[in-house]
């Protein structure tokens, strides 16, 4: 048996209370997932996108295919320091 259980044996919560809560819980963890994901998505992007988060240029068509190599050529993106 949870605490929950056991503490609703003793204390009454009304159910308007009880699905308040839960629903601020449920919307709490939705918010935290998705800051989670959007700094997975950050962590992965990151050392293919280095060049660009620390100096705002693009490395473009750096690709390896078998033997062949093409290091590509700098793109710089004009961004506006904010």
């Amino acid at each position: 048996m949870s605490s929950l259980q056991k503490l609703e044996k003793f204390v009454k919560i009304p159910n308007k209370v009880k699905t308040r809560r839960i629903l601020w819980f449920e919307r709490l963890m939705a918010i935290i997932a998705l800051i989670n994901l959007l700094l997975v998505f950050f962590d992965l992007s990151y050392i293919p996108l280095r060049d660009f988060w620390l100096h705002q240029k693009i490395q473009v068509f750096s690709f390896t295919i078998g033997p062949i190599k093409s290091k590509g050529f700098p793109l710089s993106i004009p961004i506006p320091d904010i």
